[in-house]
């Protein structure tokens, strides 16, 4: 049965946005949904073999494993050999350059294209691609939370000045900022100048000047309110749709934008996990 760590929070619709997991130490494997629930289904996962990490999915061993929109854990049939050519949050490029995309139920998708070939930068849920007759000319790619991917132009966006990517986000030469939703459609925000991204999880980012910013699945840049044991500085590690502090403390990030902090010790069956053992983060 599925074990919540938090239960005071009211009941909210879960939608096709972040889920994602941590591999401990001791091999054991939490998950969490879109809803930033977290779960323990008794899956056993070797860290060690852990050699590509996105947002809802992983390969162990050459063997890919997705997560669903519900924290459930799937370990796939299919082999990636060789090296991935680059990876997002829910796509990945095998070394034949073929994408691999995940959708929001864990089902995944490959697709063979030339063009991809010329891939060159990867965001969580888009990417950009060189056009082959004139490399001044870039597409723009985004993947939707069905596993499509679809070419994108955004007006007033030259996917050729983009200098930064994010996962849920980029910034070009001009300082402008887009955020993405969960289905790759792009806004700009234009009362927000980002100078630098220190930290860079799914939906959300720790600016250079140590501001958390969150991104909601319908694309909102925010500044949240935030927990009153969350201390910026003492963030550890950052997965899709959360943050390890250095005392093992869980602060999730919804679908919302909204964080919120989970706490393992009120749950009895959840109580021998320490997160401060935590080896593998979705990021």
């Amino acid at each position: 049965m599925k074990n919540f760590i938090l239960s005071l929070m009211l009941a909210v619709p879960v939608s096709a946005f972040s889920q994602s997991y941590m591999v401990l130490n001791n091999r054991v494997a939490l998950t969490t949904d879109a809803a930033g629930f977290v779960y323990d289904f008794n899956h056993q996962i070797n860290p060690y073999e852990i050699t590509v990490k996105g947002g809802r999915y992983f390969i162990e061993a050459e063997k890919l494993i997705t997560i669903d929109l519900n924290g459930i854990l799937y370990k796939k049939d299919v082999k990636v050999k060789g090296t991935v050519k680059g990876h997002g949050g829910n796509y990945f490029f095998n070394e034949d350059h073929n994408l691999y995309t995940v959708d929001a139920l864990g089902f995944h998708y490959i697709t063979k294209d030339k063009a991809f070939k010329k891939v060159d930068k990867f965001g969580g849920n888009f990417f950009t691609v060189i056009n082959e007759k004139d490399k001044k000319i870039v597409d723009l790619y985004s993947v939707t939370s069905l596993g499509a991917h679809v070419k994108t132009t955004v007006p007033g966006l030259n996917p050729a000045d983009i200098t930064t990517v994010g996962s849920r986000f980029l910034i070009t030469n001009k300082g402008a900022v887009y955020t993405t939703t969960k289905d790759g459609i792009f806004t700009i925000q234009p009362d927000f100048k980002i100078t630098g991204v220190k930290k860079n999880g799914g939906n959300f980012f720790l600016d250079s000047m140590g501001s958390l910013y969150t991104i909601s699945e319908l694309g909102k840049l925010s500044l949240p309110i935030l927990p009153m044991k969350l201390l910026l500085v003492n963030i550890a590690q950052v997965g899709s749709n959360y943050m390890l502090d250095l005392d093992g403390r869980l602060f999730v990030v919804d679908m919302t934008g909204s964080v919120w902090e989970r706490d393992l010790t009120t749950h009895d069956t959840l109580k021998a996990h320490d997160l401060r053992s935590v080896f593998v983060t979705s990021k």
